[in-house]
């Protein structure tokens, strides 16, 4: 699993996301890449921050930042739809 959360180096919100989600993921024992990308060139087509990215579908844009049990499930699904059946 991919996990990509786009937004700026120095936004609180951006950086709990970031936390919350590597937590989730590690309390449910996924394997995933999770990636925190500041870069301006690939931020600057977001209208909002923080953006959360799963296998490259876009799940959640700007504020509020989705909750512990709202990544739960945003996680738990994606993991069903990405493992091999």
């Amino acid at each position: 699993m991919e996990i990509k959360i786009y937004g700026g180096p120095d936004c609180r919100s951006c950086q709990e996301l970031f936390e919350r989600i590597r937590v989730v993921a590690e309390d449910l024992g996924l394997k995933a890449d999770i990636q925190k990308i500041t870069d301006i060139e690939e931020i600057i087509n977001f209208n909002a921050l923080p953006v959360l990215m799963i296998d490259g579908i876009i799940k959640h844009i700007g504020k509020p930042i989705p909750t512990v049990s709202d990544i739960k499930v945003l996680l738990t699904s994606a993991s069903v739809t990405s493992s091999p059946h």
